[in-house]
């Protein structure tokens, strides 16, 4: 290129010729000789200039038939063949092989898609995927980034890998399911859906990965159902590291039906993991009694780092729904969630019912083999809440809690072994409307309030509490008038507290070991009956000597066994102590300056 001011006439001129200062001193020959300098200089400019712009031409020319004569699907399949070789391509959309079509060039004279948000795409894809389902190979559709607009339903009923780069699918047509997989050894990933109607449903399909995608429905439409993903009928879908937002316009739960992941009947080996997001209603909804035409179980669902958050909008972490055994949901396994929700409804519930207060019905939902770990619940009106709801086996593994309510919330249900490790709360489990519990057994907690609440004619078969802790609490409810038969608390630490340690439900046998007491109140009392109490050493801080502090047994009726202090007996006027003493049950008083054995009676 030609350095213009290099060779500028004028600046030689000044340069070599002028004089400091100008006067009419200079020579004819002097102007005669910067006359020539300068003609010779532009000559030499003109040409060079000529020069460079013949090359301009030439290069013009070789780019408009480089342009003319350009294979531009050759080119492209070939760059695709690069980057598989080079290790590019698998970083992108991972190992799989198969036919490329690259929608916005299509091969076979196949109409083009539109990325530009405003042209309707349904037609064109629509062939192009009729004309893929003819091919032998496995196809991969690529998407190049941009946005593509439908106005109906896309079904890819073919085994196939859906690609995107950063690529949107727009639908505005709410009465549709945007796009529809049915069938084999399908892969999609890294698509934005944004639409008004249900964004992507799974049927009659195996072997389904989603990952790298958003989905998001725009607007609450009543009476219309807008779920992210629905899944149905279909096995070994592995959904992970993916957006789901599914919220309603106003914040308000208005019209609900609007589950950010849907899974209906017939469905089973489903992994979901790594998922964040928020919803108008269930975040995780399993409905076995979906669809209602072609119910069925669900079952061996893994959930593992879900993170729900709360957006003022969403009603429930996770509900199960099914109508008999029929339509069981079993195997279900939750690690490493949090569903913080403080709205309205639970983050975790099993209901048949298809209303919000599961009065509707009294069918029953059968879940079995849940574990959940790890999992962060905020609501204020019960965590897992079990409705008209048989359930099995359920492990709850270091759950927390912001609102300090009740872990478990039973209303008309039967559950029969509920197994918390590592709980810091104020409750356990909350047993209402004729509910019945076999087992409830809870290893290391903390408990600032009542532990469980046993109502309405409810029952607890047993209730085992192993290293734990008990501050300003009671073990139920004042109001509790359910049934507890088989009570054992087992090396238990009780401080801090200003309340009694109050059994206020009837129980049938209480057992009471290790107990190590750090306040100046009752270890337990009996205001209601208690068919039988075996307590062994339970023990006072050396500071503390009032034995009568210890236990309370106005509801007793049995007692047998030792209360161990940890100082000489120095009897207090009233103090005592009950002993079994061949067979018989009797107590020590401590009156009159002296310890006497009285029968119990």
């Amino acid at each position: 290129m030609v350095n213009c001011w290099k060779n500028h006439p004028f600046y030689l001129w000044c340069e070599k010729y002028i004089p400091i200062y100008w006067n009419s001193g200079l020579s004819l020959d002097e102007n005669i000789g910067q006359f020539t300098c300068i003609v010779n200089e532009l000559i030499k400019f003109d040409k060079e200039m000529l020069e460079a712009y013949q090359e301009v031409i030439k290069e013009f020319n070789n780019l408009k038939n480089w342009l003319l004569n350009m294979d531009f699907q050759k080119f492209v399949n070939n760059k695709l063949d690069e980057m598989l070789s080079d290790g590019t391509l698998a970083g992108i959309i991972g190992t799989y092989t198969g036919f490329y079509i690259n929608v916005l060039f299509p091969p076979n004279s196949l109409s083009p898609l539109k990325n530009d948000g405003i042209t309707d795409n349904y037609t064109n894809l629509s062939n192009i995927i009729e004309y893929a389902k003819g091919l032998k190979e496995k196809v991969i559709f690529i998407f190049p980034s941009g946005n593509y607009l439908f106005s109906q339903q896309i079904t890819f009923d073919l085994s196939c890998s859906i690609i995107g780069v950063n690529s949107k699918i727009i639908m505005n047509n709410e009465n549709q399911v945007c796009w529809w997989l049915n069938g084999e050894n399908i892969l999609l990933k890294g698509f934005h859906f944004s639409t008004q109607a249900n964004c992507l449903y799974i049927s009659l399909s195996k072997y389904v990965e989603i990952t790298n995608c958003i989905f998001e429905t725009l607007a609450e439409i009543q009476g219309k159902y807008q779920y992210g993903i629905t899944i149905s009928h279909s096995s070994y879908i592995n959904l992970h590291d993916c957006i789901i937002n599914t919220p309603l316009p106003s914040g308000e739960l208005t019209y609900m039906n609007n589950d950010a992941i849907h899974i209906n009947g017939g469905s089973s080996f489903i992994t979901i993991e790594n998922i964040s997001g928020h919803s108008g209603d269930d975040f995780i909804a399993l409905n076995a009694a979906e669809p209602s035409t072609n119910p069925g179980t669900i079952s061996n669902i893994s959930i593992k780092n879900v993170n729900m958050m709360y957006n003022g909008s969403s009603a429930r972490g996770v509900r199960f729904y099914g109508v008999g055994q029929s339509q069981s949901i079993s195997n279900i396994t939750f690690d490493n969630c949090n569903f913080s929700n403080t709205k309205v409804y639970e983050p975790f519930v099993c209901t048949n019912s298809p209303s919000l207060d599961g009065s509707s019905t009294v069918e029953k939902v059968f879940v079995n083999n849940i574990i959940i770990s790890n999992c962060n619940f905020q609501s204020s009106v019960g965590n897992i809440r079990f409705s008209y709801a048989t359930c099995n086996d359920i492990q709850i593994n270091n759950p927390t809690s912001s609102n300090n309510t009740y872990i478990v919330a039973m209303r008309n249900s039967n559950v029969a072994n509920i197994e918390i490790y590592n709980i810091v709360n104020n409750g356990i489990v909350n047993v209402d409307k004729e509910s019945s519990l076999s087992r409830l057994y809870v290893e290391k907690g903390i408990f600032n309030d009542g532990i469980f609440m046993i109502n309405n004619t409810s029952f607890i078969n047993t209730v085992k509490l192993f290293n734990g802790e008990i501050n300003n609490s009671y073990l139920t409810t004042n109001t509790s008038t359910g049934n507890i038969n088989f009570f054992h608390m087992d090396d238990y630490v009780l401080k801090n507290i200003t309340n009694n340690v109050i059994m206020y439900c009837t129980t049938t046998i209480v057992t009471l070991t290790n107990i190590y007491v750090e306040f100046d109140g009752y270890v337990i009392s009996f205001p209601n009956n208690c068919e039988l109490l075996i307590a062994n050493n339970i023990s006072l801080p050396s500071n503390k000597t009032n034995i009568n502090s210890v236990l309370n047994v106005t509801g007793l009726k049995r007692c047998k066994g030792m209360l161990t202090i940890a100082k000489d007996l120095n009897g207090v006027e009233g103090d005592y102590y009950l002993f079994n003493d061949s067979g018989t049950i009797k107590y020590r008083i401590f009156t009159n300056g002296a310890w006497h054995v009285v029968n119990w009676t």
